[in-house]
């Protein structure tokens, strides 16, 4: 028998040997090319001063590919072929010119999908933009059929399954389509969708309302702001790129390119800041060795100048670094934020006691607690706010007539006095947010909101647990009284 298996993992490593040849045939300085490929997809890069020059160099390119193509047995398939003119002044070239092989034209698209990115002429990202919105659609429906408000996997469980397979199918390649905040080029606008699709996940993850803010939602669960999550994921591909050999290598080959582009009258033209280098120039306040590390290193003896676990330190610092002053972003925005009151009124910033009270909770309490403490759960005062039919009054019915909120609930409403005095006087205290933000406080506030019965949403959870209790306790009976009898 000859060849391996299908799927061995050795297979892409013997693909890069066999194409080997067809990437460096495809590098030319004279004709300003270089290409990239991953497995049977390559990727060729030209510039110069026109489009049609450009498709000329393609063309010619594409001779040199048939030939390795006999040579190795290979066959191109034309029908896949894809071209785009990448120019953010458009006006100034035929957007329009095709490459010509020999009776086939290919023309230019929009977009294009390169290794799981859509790239647009124009490099703005919205191609890209689009596909993650759509992508997301799949996402949150599949995430939806293992979870909902009172049923499936719990809260810890769902945001496990967001924060490793989810949210990086939305951050993917982070690095190359984010410019981060406060360079030249950044969009809010990203950074809106973004949090969009999060607000989404978060809902379905913790059984919230559609009116529960995304803010709220992520102070509630301790998810960080996905636009400050995918900057940090950025900067740190960043920051691994510089410490490596291929940094040198890439600002290199910028400064050939930088050199072989003419400017008016033959000159050379003065080279503009790329946004590559501008986001690397922000960078540098994070990658930056300071000065003592700097001498420290220059005191290393030869023989301890090569061991690598000095570079996994400094990277691991470094990460640790970006991660506190995300946190600390994180932190000013909830504090100069506006949305979620209710939730402001319990947590002054970000912290992981918001989850704890969750641990070992099942959906439908996770839910009710979510509930609770954003103050978007199904009384009389949330309800009449968003103007649900039949809610005539804020009120509750009760002879007290107050607001029907969280806070008359669990302390005031003398319909649910029984429940209060056996769960919430144990607590021996009336502070709502000492209640709700402690673990003891919050199990109770579950209880009696179950006891009561008066959230339609919750009552055939709440059934479903009484009768596994009971079924459980008679199954221990029967236990011991077996056991007695033997």
């Amino acid at each position: 028998m000859v060849g391996i298996p299908q799927g061995s993992p050795i297979s892409p490593i013997l693909y890069l040997f066999y194409n080997v040849d067809l990437l460096e045939n495809c590098e030319n300085i004279r004709l300003r090319m270089s290409a990239t490929g991953f497995m049977d997809d390559i990727n060729i890069l030209t510039y110069s001063e026109s489009t049609e020059q450009n498709c000329l160099k393609l063309a010619e390119i594409h001779k040199k590919c048939q030939s390795w193509a006999g040579k190795h047995g290979s066959k191109f398939c034309p029908d896949k072929y894809e071209l785009i003119h990448f120019s953010r002044t458009k006006k100034k070239f035929n957007m329009s010119a095709e490459i010509k092989l020999g009776d086939q034209s290919i023309g230019p698209k929009s977009d294009i999908r390169i290794l799981g990115v859509r790239l647009d002429s124009a490099l703005r990202w919205q191609a890209h933009m689009r596909a993650i919105k759509a992508k997301s659609v799949h996402i949150i429906s599949a995430l939806r059929m293992i979870t909902g408000s009172t049923w499936g996997s719990s809260l810890e469980t769902s945001k496990e399954v967001y924060k490793t397979a989810i949210r990086p199918a939305i951050t993917y390649a982070a690095s190359i389509w984010h410019t981060p905040h406060g360079v030249k080029g950044h969009r809010k606008g990203i950074g809106v969708k973004l949090q969009k699709i999060q607000g989404k996940c978060l809902r379905t993850i913790a059984g919230a309302y559609k009116a529960t803010s995304t803010e709220a939602l992520e102070i509630e669960t301790f998810t960080p702001p996905l636009d400050l999550h995918t900057e940090r994921l950025a900067t740190r591909a960043i920051a691994r790129i510089r410490m490596t050999k291929a940094a040198t290598g890439i600002k290199k080959m910028c400064k050939q390119i930088c050199r072989q582009t003419t400017g008016k009258r033959g000159r050379t033209a003065t080279p503009r800041s790329s946004p590559a280098d501008r986001t690397n120039t922000w960078a540098d306040q994070f990658t930056s060795e300071p000065q003592e590390a700097q001498q420290t290193n220059k005191n290393v003896p030869p023989w301890e100048k090569n061991q690598e676990p000095r570079h996994n330190k400094r990277l691991s610092r470094l990460y640790e670094g970006l991660t506190s002053h995300y946190n600390e972003r994180w932190k000013d925005r909830w504090k100069s934020g506006k949305k979620g009151a209710h939730s402001r009124n319990l947590w002054s910033h970000p912290t992981e006691r918001t989850i704890e009270a969750h641990m070992g909770l099942k959906k439908h309490e996770s839910a009710l607690l979510t509930q609770l403490r954003t103050g978007k759960i199904g009384f009389n005062a949330f309800l009449y706010e968003m103007k649900v039919p039949n809610i005539l009054s804020p009120n509750c019915d009760c002879p007290r007539e107050e607001s029907m909120t969280v806070e008359h609930i669990l302390l005031n409403c003398p319909k649910w006095s029984t429940e209060r005095e056996e769960l919430i006087h144990p607590l021996r205290t009336t502070d709502i947010k000492e209640i709700l933000t402690s673990k003891r406080g919050a199990k109770a506030a579950i209880r009696m909101i179950q006891r009561t019965k008066i959230l339609d949403q919750f009552k055939r959870a709440v059934d479903q647990d009484i009768e596994q209790r009971l079924r459980d306790e008679n199954r221990e009976e029967e236990e011991v009284r077996m056991e007695e009898e033997e």
